[in-house]
C-alpha cells in the first residue's frame, strides 16, 4: 500500500487557484480569515492528490471563542460518480449519505473498494457578530492511502532502532475520573504536548475535542485541532511500515498510535482485546521492543511498556495505520 500526506497551508489555497467567498490571507500573508465585513465565508479547492481508497482530512484553525468552522471533503470515483460534501456532522442528519455501494464515510475517514481520482474540500467559517475575531485557516492535511493487490502478500521489516524519547506519563483514568474511560486520545495527546513543552491536561484537550453528535471524546481530527487550540501544530496520518516513524522518533516527534486487535490475535499482549485505543510511541529498543506510554494502564506497567514488534505492528499498521503526528509548538 502507498500512504501520502497532503499539506496545504492558507497562502497554498490562494496560490492554487481556490474559490473564495467573504475570505481573505491574514495580516501575516499566510493563513486564510474572513474578510472585514463579513460573518460568513468559505475557501473551496480541488486538491492535487494521486489516487486513493482512503482518506482522512485534519487542520489547524486558530478558532476564537464566538466562531464556528466545518471542513468537508468529497471525492470522484473511477466512474465518474460524486460522493456528496462529507464532514464530521453528516450522521446526524436524517437521511444523511453516508455509504454507497462503494464507499463509506466512517465519522472522519472516507473509505472506497473504488479507486477515488479527484478530491476536493471546502472550509467553512462563521462568526457571531463583527466585534468577534475570525477563525483562521494556517494548514489543511489530507493523509490517504491507495491499496495494491501485492500488499497481502508482503512480509514487513521490522523496525531500525529510534531512541527513546522523555515523555511524562499519564493515566487517563487519574487524569479524569468522570470520563477517564473514554479519554485515551486526550490522555495521549497530553503526553506528547507535554514532551514538547506544553503543560497541559487530558481534560483539557478531551472536552474540546468532544462530539455532542456521536458522543466521543476521541474523534481523531478533532483532536488535532484541540492540540492546535493549545499552541502544538500537528496532523492525522497513515502509516503501512516503520519507515517514516522511525524517521519522526529520530527527529523527537512524537506520535500517537492508534490501534485495536481481537482476542487472540497477538501474541503477547498486555491485554486480551481492545476495539480502539491510543498509545504514545515513544522508540524501538533493543531486541526491537516497540516502546510506548499506554494510559489505560497504571504507570508502574503502561510507563515504558515494550511489545514485541510483530505484536505492535499488527495492532497498528494491521488496523489503520493511524497516527497523530505532533511536529512541534506553533512560532
Amino acid at each position: 500500500m502507498v500512504c501520502r500526506l497532503l499539506r496545504l497551508s492558507g497562502k497554498d489555497f490562494l496560490c492554487g487557484g481556490a474559490q473564495l467567498h467573504r475570505m481573505e490571507l491574514d495580516e501575516r500573508g499566510a493563513g486564510l480569515r474572513l474578510r472585514r465585513g463579513a460573518t460568513k465565508g468559505w475557501v473551496q479547492a480541488a486538491l492535487q492528490v494521486a489516487p486513493f481508497h482512503r482518506a482522512i482530512p485534519s487542520w489547524n484553525i486558530r478558532q476564537p471563542p464566538g466562531t464556528g468552522a466545518r471542513v468537508e471533503i468529497r471525492a470522484v470515483d473511477e466512474d465518474e460518480k460524486r460522493t456528496p460534501w462529507l464532514h464530521l456532522d453528516m450522521s446526524l442528519k436524517p437521511g444523511g449519505a453516508k455509504h454507497s455501494r462503494s464507499w463509506t464515510w466512517r465519522i472522519d475517514e472516507l473509505c472506497s473498494e473504488k479507486l477515488l481520482l479527484d478530491c476536493e474540500v471546502r472550509i467553512s467559517f462563521n462568526r457571531t457578530n463583527l466585534e468577534t475575531d475570525s477563525p483562521t485557516l494556517d494548514c489543511f492535511y489530507l493523509a490517504t492511502q491507495t491499496l495494491r493487490r501485492a500488499d497481502k502478500n508482503r512480509g514487513m521489516a521490522p523496525p531500525d532502532p529510534a531512541p527513546t524519547l522523555q515523555v511524562p506519563f499519564l493515566n487517563q483514568y487519574e487524569a479524569d475520573s468522570d470520563i477517564g474511560a473514554r479519554i485515551c486520545s486526550a490522555a495521549s495527546s497530553a503526553m506528547a504536548l507535554r514532551a514538547l513543552g506544553v503543560e497541559v491536561s487530558p481534560s483539557e484537550l478531551a472536552r474540546p475535542a468532544y462530539h455532542p453528535g456521536h458522543d466521543l471524546y476521541g474523534i481523531w481530527p478533532l483532536a488535532i485541532q484541540a492540540a492546535y487550540q493549545k499552541g502544538v501544530r500537528g496532523w492525522v496520518e497513515i502509516f503501512s511500515d516503520w519507515r517514516k516513524p522511525i524517521r519522526l522518533l529520530r527527529k523527537g516527534v512524537p506520535i500517537v498510535a492508534s490501534i485495536a486487535f481481537r482476542d487472540g490475535e497477538l501474541r503477547r499482549p498486555p491485554y486480551p482485546s481492545t476495539d480502539g485505543h491510543l498509545v504514545v510511541l515513544l522508540g524501538v529498543a533493543e531486541g526491537e521492543k516497540i516502546l510506548t506510554h499506554d494510559p489505560r494502564l497504571p504507570e508502574d506497567v503502561g510507563a515504558f511498556l515494550r511489545w514485541d514488534w510483530r505484536d505492535f505492528s499488527a495492532a497498528w499498521f494491521g488496523h489503520g495505520g493511524v497516527g497523530y503526528v505532533y511536529e512541534g509548538r506553533v512560532r
